[in-house]
């Protein structure tokens, strides 16, 4: 293997800043996408769904938060398909993702009512379970009220339709070596990995730790977690360039030690075959 980039390793006291309201009308644009899809299979269910849900954010949410928050009407929910059905359960929901953030132990921010300008600063995963906890625990709520193997059915299909939308206006490359560098650099403080170019002309990524991973893998079932946010690589992959293919068997999320990560270009590959075993444990 022809190794295409130092080992890099994650900065564990990494911070993330974020300009909160502009990022809390983002998650909840987001969410309603979601919400958008799973209402497109199961018309019937928002109401019971929601009632859930928001009893399951009430036990995740630090009864010590005590912050002052947005008012609902400084949000612009113009666009909103189906939580604009729902404005009296998003109050729940902001006191939630402000308990995953955990801002109230967060020494930087110590202010008692958030301005609509306010920028704080947490640590990262705090920043990973703020952005995607959320949209967890509806499914979670599907879960308990469903079943397993419905949840993951619709998660997958949900994340299906979410991930693969194009995006022409995205970056674009030409090959698999400037790619990966790009991606290395994006990854270098959040990361464990090692990239390398193997005989075939495929690139590895080989990650031994991983920040979102170990914020994400803290939730009841990873599984459900891993169909909806890293399903997403495997689209995202073609979206860079049509001839682009990701291969992985593991993952941190599921606890399986590493993500074993290969992206293949269909132009120089006429077979997509995946590194066996044999060839991660030599690494």
């Amino acid at each position: 293997m022809k190794v295409l980039s130092e080992s890099y390793q994650r900065d564990v006291n990494k911070t993330q800043k974020i300009e909160l309201f502009k990022y809390f009308q983002a998650q909840f644009d987001e969410l309603d996408m979601f919400l958008s899809e799973i209402q497109k299979e199961q018309p019937t269910w928002m109401d019971e769904i929601f009632k859930e849900y928001t009893s399951i954010l009430r036990e995740k949410t630090n009864p010590k938060q005590s912050i002052e928050i947005f008012s609902m009407d400084l949000f612009s929910p113009t666009n909103w398909k189906v939580i604009g059905n729902y404005l009296d359960k998003l109050l729940v929901l902001q006191h939630a993702m402000l308990s995953f953030l955990d801002i109230i132990n967060t020494p930087k921010n110590n202010k008692k009512v958030l301005d609509k300008e306010d920028i704080v600063e947490v640590p990262f995963g705090n920043y990973v379970r703020f952005a995607y906890y959320h949209v967890y625990y509806f499914f979670h709520a599907i879960m308990n009220l469903h079943g397993k193997e419905i949840a993951y059915d619709l998660a997958r299909k949900v994340a299906t339709k979410f991930y693969s939308k194009p995006n022409p206006k995205g970056k674009k490359f030409d090959g698999l070596v400037p790619f990966m560098s790009w991606m290395a650099d994006l990854c270098k403080t959040t990361h464990d990995f090692t990239i390398g170019e193997i005989d075939n002309g495929s690139v590895i990524m080989h990650t031994k730790e991983c920040l979102w991973g170990e914020a994400l893998k803290e939730v009841e079932d990873p599984n459900l977690m891993y169909f909806l946010i890293c399903m997403g690589d495997f689209y995202s992959a073609t979206k860079y360039n049509e001839n682009f293919v990701l291969t992985r068997n593991k993952t941190i999320l599921q606890n399986h030690g590493i993500c074993d990560f290969c992206y293949h270009d269909k132009r120089k590959e006429s077979e997509i075959v995946h590194p066996d075993e044999s060839f991660w444990n030599s690494l």
